[in-house]
């Protein structure tokens, strides 16, 4: 169902969110300040953390040299091998990530596939009545020439689910997301390094797993 590369990387980002004790991000801010906030409950106390969104890490990359590559998202074909509420949390981070991914490397078609599956998997998972109010579908498709309006309606997404799930005291669907995307983001730069070799790249995945250790 996932990258093989992905599983140990993902286990340890879950461990790493859910054990750490200090509330900051130190990952620098991309083109979007939109954030994920997620709310962690510890005993008596409730502790935010703040995550760069999917679109935030993939700019990164994108600025370091992440080009387009076919084949290397998650396969489209793979939703319904979803049936636990973890493994659809996790890939809807993935398909978050794919679909930031194909925006920002202007893939138009497929783009619109990953953004269906992600409206299909929060769909899934409870989140229609935001789908449905926000129009996110719909307006994704008719502004899909035009990136910085893409950007935006992926942040309004974003925000929109993260404010649904803190209400609704899911938070955990926001973290296990971003251990997804952050993954997802980790291994297509990395599938694309083999290949272009590129300085850049190379230094900001290592930044990337440096950060791992400190979140």
């Amino acid at each position: 169902i996932f990258h093989p590369v992905k599983y140990l990387a993902v286990f340890a980002m879950c461990l790493t969110v859910w054990s750490c004790g200090h509330p900051e991000n130190k990952e620098p801010a991309g083109d979007n300040p939109t954030k994920d906030t997620v709310l962690v409950k510890t005993g008596d106390s409730s502790v935010y953390y703040n995550f760069p969104s999917a679109l935030q890490i993939t700019s990164l990359f994108k600025k370091s040299g992440l080009m387009y590559m076919d084949g290397i998202t998650n396969p489209q074909k793979n939703p319904g091998k979803y049936t636990s509420s973890f493994s659809k949390s996790l890939n809807l981070g993935i398909y978050a990530a794919d679909l930031a991914y194909c925006v920002l490397n202007k893939q138009n078609q497929e783009a619109m596939n990953y953004m269906k599956l992600s409206t299909d998997l929060a769909g899934s998972l409870g989140m229609s009545s935001i789908l449905e109010s926000g129009a996110f579908g719909k307006r994704f498709e008719s502004n899909i020439d035009n990136e910085d309006s893409l950007r935006t309606i992926i942040s309004e997404l974003q925000m929109e689910s993260d404010t649904y799930l803190r209400d609704n005291d899911q938070q955990y669907i926001s973290t296990i997301g971003f251990c997804g995307a952050w993954t997802e983001v980790m291994y297509l730069g990395s599938k694309v390094f083999e290949q272009s070799k590129g300085r850049e790249l190379n230094d900001k995945i290592s930044e990337q797993m440096v950060l791992l250790s400190r979140i």
